[in-house]
């Protein structure tokens, strides 16, 4: 539950977290209806329905409005500042759902999914959301219908050009789910995996960028000051400074007792 230590501090927050980790939320009280607790399972429609669902279309339709406003020299914020900000939470929506190696042990008890089988449907369903923020930014830049805007999408993601003045870095994308991870495949030390790149254990701790492409020098991951330096770039500068990422630097990226599976350091 990690993404509540958060400080919001910006409409982009609100819009972002409302989208996806309130989504998140869905599909934990989705699961949850099949619980063996009759009295708890009963009441997880409710909240499926009656609360979740109201936050989703909340927060889908703010960051929608932000991004097709973004086409506007009038708008608040840029499209950049948008996609730092899915940078920052998208991450720590993964991690809700739990170490993807774990959860098998309640599946069908506790819950209708293991949490690699519902994290990848979550992500699936976050990059159709951001397929259609996307729609609605051509279809606002380029002024076409939806038929045309699909067809420039489709044709940018495919072949990385612009297309009607629009290419991928004028677009919002999702990170790969390896890029600034904290938890996940490094979690249950009997569980660890080798990365097959690095020969390091798992992806959580090492520099990877939000294409998921491990960031190197000199054939070895970069060092933990480089990354955060790179962080930098692709974060939003309040979260930079905030009370939540300095933790992570001191408990996580920095922690000595990590030594051996972060950057820099030697498998």
């Amino acid at each position: 539950m990690d993404a509540f230590n958060i400080e919001f501090k910006s409409l982009l927050d609100t819009a972002t977290f409302l989208a996806l980790i309130d989504r998140v939320g869905k599909y934990q009280l989705e699961m949850q209806h099949h619980f063996l607790y009759a009295p708890m399972a009963l009441s997880m429609p409710f909240m499926r329905w009656m609360e979740e669902s109201y936050h989703l279309a909340a927060g889908e339709r703010l960051m929608k409005a932000i991004a097709i406003a973004a086409t506007s020299d009038a708008a608040n914020f840029g499209l950049e500042e948008l996609q730092k900000t899915v940078n920052m939470w998208y991450p720590r929506g993964l991690e809700m759902f739990g170490s993807e190696l774990s959860g098998q042990h309640v599946k069908g008890v506790f819950k209708t999914l293991g949490n690699a089988e519902a994290q990848a449907i979550y992500s699936r369903e976050v990059k159709g959301k951001v397929r259609e923020i996307n729609l609605a930014v051509i279809m606002s830049r380029a002024r076409c219908d939806r038929k045309r805007a699909e067809q420039i999408l489709n044709r940018t993601q495919v072949t990385g050009e612009r297309v009607n003045g629009l290419g991928p870095e004028d677009l919002l994308t999702l990170p790969d789910r390896r890029f600034f991870r904290f938890r996940g495949l490094t979690e249950f030390a009997e569980y660890r995996q080798r990365d097959p790149v690095t020969g390091r254990l798992g992806y959580v701790y090492l520099p990877y960028d939000v294409d998921g492409r491990l960031l190197t020098r000199e054939g070895k991951p970069v060092e933990r000051e480089e990354y955060v330096e790179h962080l930098k770039t692709v974060l939003p500068e309040r979260y930079m400074s905030s009370r939540h990422w300095a933790d992570m630097k001191d408990e996580f990226l920095f922690n000595p007792e990590w030594e051996g599976t972060g950057p820099g350091s030697s498998p």
